[in-house]
């Protein structure tokens, strides 16, 4: 993988599309938006060469949803919108990342699961595990073309099941007792909630907005953080083990999903206070992550290997 000047010149290219909508009208808009989507257009035909020389074929969808995101981003300045109004670009890049969580997600979860509780009740069926991506990818177009037929409430309850079964296989008691393994679980029953959440939201039995926060900060955010943490440490040469920071961090972002989420849910009028509150764990786990890790990645690795 890339290191030094090149990670380096790839580094500057994320941070250039950025900063560049701070330089107000200097640049036209189609060249910010090349800008900003050329990161991501760079970083998936780095990876696709990588992995075809390797000859990872099976890896080869990753690359292919970098360029979708690219595309996508690129939309989200066009500002089409679909037939009910939403924003074609945007809602095809929060599900793009929902995707990515649920393929990397069924590959790393069970793994890591069962890797550190080889004697737990963990298993993987394939058969769950297609139906699961499936329905969920039918379920996701049916949202940003805004069909109507077939019912996108029985599709996202479906992909909810379906994935919610996926979740119990990989369950064993024994996560309880580490946090980097809990976290991802409790990022996935987020991502079931969000996704039955939709289903009540299409039916009108809910707010849609609570669907898209247990999805964005609920699902994204403990797996995000939780991953950040873990790959951290391991690719720093250090013992892979949660500290007494990480475990608040872990502990404020299921906080930040509660009260944007399940707060409203039962206590419509303290919608506001909700928000507000979930904002301040939000600050608060990242801040911890910062103060804990950010020491961390600007040092070498105590081993001495490369990062």
């Amino acid at each position: 993988m890339l290191s030094g000047r090149p990670l380096g010149a790839l580094a500057g290219l994320w941070l250039a599309g950025r900063l560049a909508p701070f330089t107000g009208n200097l640049l036209p808009m189609p060249l910010l938006a090349l800008l900003d989507a050329s990161f991501l257009l760079v970083l998936a035909a780095y990876l696709f060469r990588v992995l075809w020389k390797y000859r990872q074929k099976r890896n080869l969808v990753f690359p292919m949803l970098l360029a979708a995101m690219a595309a996508s981003n690129v939309l989200s300045y066009a500002g089409i919108r679909n037939r009910v109004g939403a924003a074609v670009g945007t809602e095809t890049m929060l599900w793009l990342v929902v995707l990515v969580v649920v393929l990397m997600g069924g590959r790393i979860i069970p793994s890591f699961t069962k890797n550190r509780f080889p004697q737990g009740t963990t298993r993987s069926r394939p058969m769950v595990n297609r139906w699961a991506i499936g329905l969920l990818v039918a379920a996701l177009l049916s949202d940003i073309a805004a069909w109507t037929r077939p019912d996108p409430a029985l599709l996202f309850g479906a992909a909810a099941i379906a994935n919610g079964l996926r979740l119990h296989d990989w369950f064993t008691r024994e996560i309880r007792t580490d946090p980097l393994i809990w976290i991802l679980h409790l990022g996935y029953a987020w991502l079931v909630l969000g996704l039955a959440l939709h289903a009540g939201g299409h039916l009108g039995w809910c707010n849609p907005l609570l669907a898209r926060h247990a999805i964005t900060v609920g699902a994204i955010g403990s797996i995000t953080l939780g991953m950040m943490c873990r790959v951290t440490l391991g690719h720093t040469g250090r013992l892979i083990r949660a500290s007494r920071l990480t475990n608040i961090a872990f502990v404020c972002v299921g906080l930040a999903a509660t009260f944007r989420v399940l707060l409203p849910l039962v206590a419509p009028r303290a919608y506001l206070t909700g928000v507000n509150l979930s904002a301040v764990m939000w600050i608060v786990e990242f801040g911890l992550y910062l103060a804990e890790y950010g020491p961390i990645l600007v040092k070498a690795r105590m081993d001495g290997q490369p990062g």
